[in-house]
């Protein structure tokens, strides 16, 4: 269980913590507030540190499965991932949000996906 951001008590579950996000915020157990993560901190450069541990993670258990001709350390693939992953959220601070900027968050990215859809179409066409 990790914070909440309003209440500061451990309400927020691993899943619901991680897949949360501006337009899926996830729900507290203790006091309902609605938090994030925010979007800054699953993509651009913070992101690269927890990119580039995964790839030592698969670097190291790909290396370690050839040299020993075995299978096992691919076994440790999950578990170095899951440990990432853990820390990563354990450190990552969330926002409160309310319905209104969900509504808002949703509108947005509907409004940029139709966008993008409209330019692959528009390239589509035009060759």
């Amino acid at each position: 269980m990790f914070l909440c951001a309003s209440c500061q008590q451990c309400g927020i579950k691993f899943w619901s913590k991680y897949l949360s996000g501006s337009a899926s915020p996830c729900c507290c157990k203790y006091c309902g507030q609605l938090s994030y993560i925010h979007s800054s901190r699953r993509f651009g450069w913070r992101a690269i540190a927890r990119y580039s541990f995964h790839l030592l993670n698969l670097v190291t258990t790909g290396y370690l499965a050839h040299r020993l001709n075995s299978a096992y350390p691919l076994l440790l693939l999950p578990m170095a991932w899951f440990l990432i992953e853990f820390i990563y959220l354990k450190h990552t601070p969330m926002r409160v949000t309310d319905t209104t900027q969900i509504q808002q968050a949703k509108r947005d990215g509907n409004l940029l996906l139709l966008a993008a859809l409209l330019l692959l179409l528009l390239f589509y066409f035009s060759l």
